[in-house]
């Protein structure tokens, strides 16, 4: 009976004992490790979801000709022109920045005391050289380019989102895009108010055009007419650069 007795008492510590180890609070020491696990866990988790959540993109760089406005017969404003020029020899036609530019609608830089021209009509203004000049926008450009493309060939200005220009790009379909000069996204203080006969527009100085002529998982390249072929920009910076000029773009297909 004395045996079993002491028994009976080793297996009361040794429950009461377990007990303890169990239930006990965790001190200060080993509630920061187990905080410090959980947290690096759930930051792995997150960073897991973002890899999953994120596209996956083909590398795509199309030989899209180089067409510099700066170079033989300058065109000191023509950056719109020559990024067509360019698309348009991408696909085989037999043409040159100033060939459009005498083609090109036009519209005075001063209608009158209080209004300007519309680039929604025509290029504003000046397109050689000098500071009398706004640019144009993308319709005329895109009836300039109807205007010269054959029958099975059709020109689409509609506008797009970006995640729509993405999917021309990895169909291997360069863009013509409207951009900034430095390629960096335009803040407010960029942007002024235009009065032209038709209402007031919000146009920038720093216009400019591009041709998208690729991308990978990092970078969407341009042909920029100040001569830099397949130029990379932020896929990002690129995407805030198009909405911000208001998501005018154009591309061609053959039917």
């Amino acid at each position: 009976m004395k045996r079993k007795s002491l028994i009976g008492k080793a297996s009361l510590v040794l429950l009461a004992s377990f007990s303890l180890v169990m239930f006990s609070k965790p001190t200060a020491k080993q509630q920061v490790s187990a905080n410090s696990e959980q947290q690096q866990g759930f930051h792995q988790t997150i960073q897991s979801i973002s890899q999953v959540n994120q596209p996956t993109y083909s590398t795509i760089l199309l030989d899209v000709p180089l067409e510099n406005q700066n170079a033989g017969d300058r065109l000191e404003n023509g950056c719109e022109v020559t990024a067509l020029s360019m698309l348009l020899q991408y696909y085989g036609y037999q043409t040159n920045k100033n060939e459009l530019a005498q083609r090109l609608n036009y519209v005075p830089f001063n209608v009158d005391a209080h209004t300007y021209g519309n680039p929604y009509e025509g290029f504003v203004g000046n397109i050689q050289s000098g500071k009398q000049a706004m640019g144009v926008f993308v319709e005329p450009i895109a009836k300039l380019a109807k205007d010269y493309v054959h029958d099975d060939v059709t020109v689409h200005s509609e506008k797009l989102s970006f995640t729509q220009i993405i999917q021309l790009l990895q169909r291997d379909i360069p863009v013509w895009s409207l951009a900034t000069v430095n390629l960096v996204e335009p803040t407010d203080q960029d942007f002024i108010d235009w009065p032209t006969t038709s209402g007031v527009i919000k146009v920038t100085p720093l216009i400019h055009a591009v041709v998208l002529t690729g991308m990978d998982q990092e970078f969407i390249y341009v042909n920029d007419p100040y001569g830099i072929k397949n130029r990379p920009v932020k896929i990002d910076t690129m995407q805030k650069i198009f909405e911000r000029l208001g998501q005018q773009s154009l591309y061609l297909t053959i039917n």
